[in-house]
């Protein structure tokens, strides 16, 4: 299978976000029971009525929310921004060879091959299919690359085939 793409701006941004935002909805719940233990020990402490506990909890998980998530999603913002400016080859138009053997990613220059093997995962987003490398380097292939949203599935079927078949081979060696 042969596809060709570009990526924009617009695509790193939203999968960044996307990524940043797994990570956060992770962690919410610890957040806002913290928040809670935390409003319910000042509350008690200051002899408070029952309303102000919720005043008290809520105010942490209002403060923390904005430092403990925005903060480092600012930061990868911020470094992705300063990443796309000093590699214009990022928004190269690519071409992308899927066979039994493994997948290749042309792009003006560069040559990339990888086996199945090296392929360490594989996420079908809304948006992308994104395939992870094994040293954390992530490969995205938009949706907009398919002509239709069964090709993008069967892509994406074919490519998993192909990493479990290839996990198989290393289990018997």
């Amino acid at each position: 299978m042969e596809l060709r793409f570009t990526l924009e701006q617009a695509d790193y941004y939203d999968f960044y976000k996307s990524h940043f935002w797994v990570r956060i909805k992770s962690r919410l719940v610890y957040l806002i029971v913290m928040s809670l233990i935390f409003g319910y020990c000042l509350a008690y402490q200051l002899n408070s009525s029952t309303w102000l506990y919720f005043v008290y909890a809520g105010l942490p998980i209002i403060l923390l929310i904005l430092i403990y998530y925005q903060f480092p999603v600012w930061i990868a913002m911020r470094n992705l921004n300063s990443a796309l400016r000093q590699n214009p080859d990022y928004f190269e138009a690519k071409t992308m060879f899927i066979s039994p053997s493994g997948i290749k990613f042309l792009s003006g220059n560069n040559e990339v091959f990888m086996d199945w093997n090296a392929i360490s995962r594989i996420e079908l987003t809304p948006k992308f299919i994104s395939l992870y490398h094994s040293d954390l380097k992530v490969f995205l292939i938009p949706k907009r690359a398919f002509d239709s949203e069964p090709e993008f599935v069967n892509c994406g079927s074919e490519v998993k085939n192909y990493i479990k078949a290839s996990s198989k081979d290393i289990q018997l060696k």
